[in-house]
């Protein structure tokens, strides 16, 4: 155990290669005297702690805790808590950046210009891999927004959706 230990794996990683439990794990570390480096907690050799710097780039890029969280293959509150421990303010749960808002903004003018190009809202969602009734939404919003003649007022706009059910035959 000490040598799988001091090869750099975790002891949650060492306890499953030995098959024992990692509290078990932990306390034979201490009673033979292995130090255990406490600086960065319990996170020092954590595969979410590895890839710290990849969770700040992603986090300053707009993308929320979860969304990197998925990426990383942590939970969101290991990403919330290494941030922390950057120095970083992580955002509330209910925070969605601008750049949340030029990804649906994207999103919403690829729907319309398939729908223009006379593909049919189911098949613009299976394609873009959304539900149906996100793509109505979507290109609803963009033609309300095109009508409006307010393109450059999308961010804000885009937050309060705008129904027609008559295009979506709801």
């Amino acid at each position: 155990m000490i040598e799988l230990y001091k090869r750099g794996l975790t002891i949650r990683e060492v306890a499953k290669a030995t098959g024992r439990p990692f509290q078990t794990v932990g306390q034979w570390l201490k009673r033979c005297g292995v130090s255990r480096d406490t600086s960065q907690g319990h996170l020092v050799k954590s595969k979410a702690w590895k890839e710290r710097k990849r969770i700040a780039m992603l986090y300053q890029s707009g993308l929320t805790c979860r969304e990197i969280a998925n990426l990383i293959g942590c939970s969101d509150s290991t990403v919330r808590r290494i941030l922390k421990r950057m120095g970083l303010d992580p955002r509330g749960r209910s925070y969605r950046g601008i750049n949340f808002y030029r990804r649906r903004l994207k999103l919403m003018q690829q729907a319309w210009r398939l729908h223009e190009e006379g593909l049919s809202l189911r098949r613009i969602a299976k394609e873009m891999g959304l539900h149906y009734s996100t793509v109505c939404n979507y290109v609803h919003e963009y033609e309300a927004l095109l009508s409006s003649g307010a393109q450059q007022k999308a961010a804000c706009s885009a937050r309060q959706p705008v129904r027609r059910p008559s295009l979506c035959g709801t």
